[in-house]
């Protein structure tokens, strides 16, 4: 699972480099990819950040993701530097949605691997 900020553009500065970095052993491993952003679910914010997600992955077109998502971010200026401390408070996030996409991806890794009865009692299965 990979998930990232986008904000000013882009994907996070780490998610980037981190894809670069690794992009050959993601490229073998099922992988889910998030980003968190759009101050509003308004289609045009969606769109804009689900392009800068796509931006950030077709650098590393071996990655092919299981699923990718994008999700409303939170700011809050007060805790944030210049220029974001300027930016007017937001939260779009919408929790059921997160929750919907991550029991999703559960089950998706479940498919493709799934667990004994031995190892859930290790406390090694989380559930959603």
């Amino acid at each position: 699972m990979l998930g990232t900020a986008l904000y000013m553009g882009r994907a996070h500065h780490d998610a980037r480099r981190l894809l670069k970095r690794f992009h050959r052993a993601l490229a073998t491993t099922p992988v889910a990819v998030f980003g968190m952003g759009p101050r509003t679910l308004e289609e045009r914010d969606v769109t804009g950040s689900r392009n800068q997600l796509r931006a950030a992955l077709a650098k590393v077109p071996d990655v092919e993701p299981l699923t990718v998502a994008v999700f409303g971010g939170v700011l809050r200026p007060a805790e944030q530097c210049f220029p974001f401390n300027r930016m007017p408070e937001s939260d779009a996030r919408d929790w059921e949605a997160i929750r919907a996409w991550a029991k999703k991806i559960a089950e998706m890794y479940y498919e493709r691997n799934p667990v004994s009865a031995d190892s859930t009692s290790s406390g090694s299965v989380a559930r959603l």
